[in-house]
């Protein structure tokens, strides 16, 4: 899909309120409206602002969708903007360093009225960071995912979040140029095919 981009204007550390356009069902829940952070993640029920990629944050707190969450910085360089269709709503980063890096990094997070979630990475030139999706307030069991495996495809554990943490060192950022999507399942959690 493709759609008239608008921008977001957002600082450091910062989200702003977006409209879906949809009713968006996430873990149970329909949604019309997110909050999207400049720190590669939405936001379901109100606004964060974290830019530490921990375990412990993704668990807790606001059910959450992160494309790319580490320390962003689009006030410094690139644009993050929405695009918006029958049926779909697209966020956008593009081009935008880490806090105090000149790095590049690009990311698509696109939501479907059916509740699927469809996230890409174009160009990411950064080596930390998370990926996944989760209902927040430490619901469910945690899934800890290895989305560029040899099995291509996976599940949650029951309706808990999935994620992949990346780390510079031991376990660096894989997914350049790939897609990965989820797909509702009856019982509550998801099902991933890159």
């Amino acid at each position: 899909p493709s759609g008239t981009p608008t921008n977001l204007i957002l600082g450091d550390d910062d989200s702003t309120l977006v409209d879906i356009g949809m009713a968006f069902p996430f873990y149970g829940t329909n949604w019309t409206a997110c909050h999207v952070g400049s720190n590669g993640f939405i936001t379901f029920g109100g606004s964060n602002f974290d830019p530490s990629e921990q375990i412990s944050d993704f668990m807790a707190g606001l059910p959450k969708i992160a494309v790319l969450w580490d320390d962003l910085s689009p006030q410094i360089q690139g644009t993050v903007h929405v695009e918006a269709g029958a049926g779909w709503l697209r966020v956008v980063w593009t081009s935008i360093p880490q806090f105090y890096v000149l790095d590049d990094n690009s990311a698509e997070l696109t939501l479907w009225a059916d509740g699927r979630v469809q996230l890409h990475w174009p160009h990411v030139e950064l080596a930390d960071g998370m990926v996944g999706l989760g209902p927040g307030s430490w619901q469910g069991t945690p899934t800890f995912a290895n989305f560029d495996s040899d099995a291509a495809h996976g599940w949650t554990t029951g309706a808990g979040p999935i994620f992949e943490q990346f780390l510079p060192l031991s376990k660096p950022f894989d997914l350049h140029g790939d897609w990965v999507t989820f797909f509702p399942v009856p019982a509550g959690g998801y099902y991933w095919v890159r």
